[in-house]
């Protein structure tokens, strides 16, 4: 129908969630190529509904409220145009005032991961990379807002974990086929392996790669399901359908709701 070939339904309609071939290209095989998640965010959220956050504020995170299929939800997705996407204090306490916002208000938050890990170094550790790291997971735990989670490309470390990662109280881990989950970088802990001898960083990358995709961890359970990325826009929303009519924690169940976030 009309609103499948042209992508838009401004009435919500469902028309919109036919595959969308395209998508899987706006995100970049390389795991290193940086680009603009807006893009792919385009075509996942209903069109024209976002509206970011401080956009100027924690870059390489992007937060904002949007719908999809017609929900109304919350966003924290990776930037990598920003720093690959790597968080710093600002986007762990811009994320903890996105998870504020929608617990206050019972909106649904949609995570959307390609995330290489924290920020390392003297000027983020002074900043207070450990307090806002670990500020992040304690909102993500007492978060009483349905969860959906989208691996798109990498994930690594514990800023898995922190973004929305199995095990934190999330309803449902996607993850696109090419994802990668890993404790780091395949290729920064090859080179950590090999002391730098190049045929033993080359066996031990391959053999990284290996443990790296997606279907190990859906085997062990830690990922609910691994979609075809042009499916991802009926995925999330026939996931969304099912979360809209559970019951609603009442008020002194949802402690971050009253969180100071200033």
């Amino acid at each position: 129908d009309a609103a499948a070939g042209d992508g838009a339904a401004g009435d919500g309609a469902r028309g919109w969630l036919a595959p969308d071939p395209e998508l899987p290209a706006l995100v970049p095989e390389r795991r290193s190529r940086a680009y603009d998640v807006r893009r792919p965010l385009a075509r996942i959220l209903d069109p024209d509904t976002l509206l970011e956050l401080g956009p100027g504020y924690g870059r390489s995170l992007l937060t904002g409220l949007a719908r999809l299929d017609g929900h109304a939800v919350g966003v924290i997705a990776s930037q990598p145009r920003f720093f690959a996407g790597a968080l710093d204090p600002a986007a762990c306490e811009k994320a903890v005032r996105l998870l504020c916002l929608c617990d206050a208000f019972d909106l649904p938050v949609v995570f959307v991961q390609d995330v290489p890990g924290f920020f390392v170094g003297r000027a983020v550790e002074h900043a207070g990379m450990l307090k806002h790291a670990i500020r992040l997971q304690t909102a993500l735990a007492l978060s009483q807002a349905p969860k959906l989670t989208l691996l798109l490309r990498k994930s690594y470390g514990l800023a898995y974990f922190s973004l929305g990662g199995n095990d934190t109280g999330v309803d449902a881990v996607y993850a696109w086929p090419g994802a990668e989950i890993s404790f780091m970088d395949p290729q920064v802990a090859a080179n950590v392996v090999s002391g730098g001898d190049p045929a033993t960083a080359e066996a031990a990358l391959t053999a990284m790669e290996a443990e790296t995709d997606p279907y190990g961890a859906a085997g062990l359970m830690n990922v609910d399901e691994i979609i075809d990325p042009a499916e991802t826009r009926a995925v999330l929303a026939r996931a969304l359908g099912r979360l809209d009519g559970r019951p609603l924690a009442r008020g002194w169940e949802r402690p971050l709701a009253s969180w100071p976030t200033c």
